[in-house]
């Protein structure tokens, strides 16, 4: 062979590695910020949760309609921002689908809540107590299960966040 088209073979393996170097640098930037997107998510989520859950509890405490448009204003927001966080990711999906699920349950145990709030023989009726305090712990229960699987989204968000860092490690 000739020194020139060994220069240019040399010359197209380069250009080559930088390429396949930059794809993958690009690969990994693409990764990195979709795993740190979700953690942000998964973060906003959890104290979307809390929010809620203190709101119930100043619902339960003042039981006044300011309360309960508040917790229906901050259900609206935390509702709209799991709708939203859906990825393409199945395992993603999968727990973005179960607090939604979640959510929606929340929200029919606190309208049940509110009816059992407003019936006049509640005072009288120790089964209405009793169904007032069983309500409130379903909703803590069920608040609990969207934090856990919060939890769980920010650690598969920080896997491929350290997943991503390795592999762009590596590529330098």
């Amino acid at each position: 062979m000739k020194i020139k088209s060994k220069l240019r073979i040399t010359m197209l393996i380069s250009i080559l590695a930088v390429v396949f170097c930059l794809g993958m640098l690009a690969d990994t930037f693409m990764r990195v910020r979709e795993a740190s997107t979700l953690e942000k998510r998964a973060s906003e989520i959890v104290r979307g949760v809390f929010e809620l859950t203190m709101l119930t509890n100043d619902y339960l405490i003042h039981k006044s309609n300011r309360a309960e448009h508040q917790w229906q204003i901050k259900h609206r927001q935390v509702k709209k921002l799991i709708r939203q966080s859906k990825t393409g990711a199945i395992d993603h999906a999968r727990l973005f689908e179960v607090m939604f699920q979640d959510h929606e349950t929340i929200q029919t145990l606190f309208l049940k809540l509110l009816d059992i709030s407003t019936t006049p023989e509640k005072n009288q009726n120790h089964i209405f107590e009793q169904l007032w305090e069983r309500l409130i712990g379903q909703i803590t229960s069920t608040a609990q299960k969207i934090v856990a699987a919060a939890f769980r989204l920010s650690a598969m968000a920080e896997f491929e966040l350290m997943s991503a860092q390795k592999q762009g490690g590596m590529i330098i």
